[in-house]
C-alpha cells in the first residue's frame, strides 16, 4: 500500500530550536488514504574521520544526556544553516579534537531515516596539525 510516492497535503512546524524543528505533515498514499507523519527537520550534519600521518583514527569521548553515559564517537555535529557543511566540518574537527586538517568529502547518509530528513555528510581529515583557531561565521 505505501510503496508508491506519497503526496504531501500540508506541513506544520510544532516546535523549533537552533538545531532542528519538530514537524507534522499530512499526506496521501497513492491509493487515496492518508495520515500524519511526525519528524525532526534539520539542515543536516557532518561526520569527520580524522586520520593521523601514522594511519591512526581519532575518536572523541562525549557525554550523551539521553543515555546518561559517555560515548566514543567520530567528531561531528549539526549544520545550523543550509549548505554550510564544509564550514561546520572544519569547526567540529577543531572543537572536538584540537586538530585541523585537509578535509575531503566522501559521501552522505541519513542516520535515522524514519525519524528525520537529516543528511549527514562524511569527510576524511588528513594532514592533521594542532589548532585552537575555531572558524567564525
Amino acid at each position: 500500500m505505501a510503496l508508491g510516492r506519497w503526496k504531501k497535503v500540508s506541513s506544520e512546524t510544532k516546535f523549533t530550536n537552533k538545531w532542528w524543528s519538530y514537524k507534522v505533515d499530512k499526506y496521501l498514499y497513492p491509493n487515496g488514504s492518508g495520515g500524519e507523519y511526525h519528524y525532526a527537520f534539520t539542515f543536516g550534519s557532518v561526520f569527520i574521520v580524522p586520520v593521523t600521518d601514522k594511519g591512526k583514527i581519532l575518536m572523541v569521548k562525549q557525554y550523551r544526556y539521553l543515555n546518561d553515559r559517555l560515548s566514543i564517537e567520530f567528531p561531528g555535529g549539526g549544520v545550523k544553516q543550509k549548505d554550510n557543511y564544509d564550514f561546520e566540518a572544519r569547526k567540529e574537527l577543531i572543537e572536538e579534537t584540537g586538530f585541523d586538517g585537509e578535509l575531503k568529502y566522501i559521501g552522505e547518509f541519513n542516520p535515522y531515516n524514519g525519524v528525520t530528513n537529516e543528511m549527514c555528510r562524511v569527510y576524511i581529515a588528513k594532514g592533521l596539525k594542532p589548532s585552537d583557531e575555531i572558524p567564525k561565521r
